[in-house]
């Protein structure tokens, strides 16, 4: 969306949608992000967090020795223990993300730290490797460095 200041910060929007109208769209994100931040620590707080899943990893002789169904149970149980690990992380990612957008819709762009920023760039880069397919050594295939970007994404 392009906003009237041509860096989509609140003085364009204001202008666009008026300025009751943003300080009430103003007043819902910082709701929301409320929320989201507050969904994050709770998430990380939690059994469902990705330290607390890895530290639940079991080792293949907690399920038996020398028959072949207690190695196909434990290479089942790795496969979705790694997926569940994959979840979270990719979860507690997504919500980061919301809040570090809620941010820059409500402050601009050029209003929020690059630190945040460029956490946000880092963020969209691991999902675009994790959609890729895998390279040949079974791993996802590495994203291209994205850096500090400005603009949309």
């Amino acid at each position: 969306m392009l906003i009237a200041d041509g860096g989509g910060g609140m003085p364009g929007l204001a202008a666009a949608v008026g300025r009751q109208a943003f300080t009430a769209e103003v007043e819902n994100l910082k709701t929301f992000k409320s929320k989201v931040d507050q969904m994050l620590q709770d998430l990380e707080g939690s059994a469902a967090s990705q330290e607390q899943i890895s530290d639940q990893r079991l080792a293949s002789g907690h399920l038996g020795t020398g028959f072949g169904e207690a190695e196909d149970l434990f290479s089942a149980y790795a496969k979705v223990h790694d997926n569940l690990e994959t979840l979270s992380k990719t979860l507690s990612q997504q919500i980061e993300a919301m809040s570090i957008t809620v941010d820059v819709s409500t402050k601009g762009y050029q209003n929020v730290e690059e630190s945040r920023l460029a956490e946000l760039w880092k963020i969209r880069d691991q999902a675009e490797a994790a959609q890729k397919p895998p390279a040949a050594g079974g791993a996802p295939a590495p994203a291209a460095s994205q850096g500090t970007k400005q603009g949309a994404f």
